[in-house]
C-alpha cells in the first residue's frame, strides 16, 4: 500500500517539476519584458 503511495506522489512530483521547467522559461521572459518595457 505504502509503496504504491510512494510511486504516485513520485510521480506526481515529477509532472509537475516538468510543468515549472515547461514554464519557466515563459516566465523569465515575461519579467524580462516587464523590466525593459517599465524603463521606458
Amino acid at each position: 500500500m505504502n509503496t504504491v503511495l510512494g510511486l504516485v506522489i513520485a510521480k506526481g512530483e515529477s509532472q509537475v517539476q516538468a510543468y515549472l521547467e515547461k514554464k519557466k522559461p515563459i516566465l523569465e521572459n515575461s519579467l524580462y519584458y516587464a523590466k525593459t518595457s517599465s524603463e521606458e
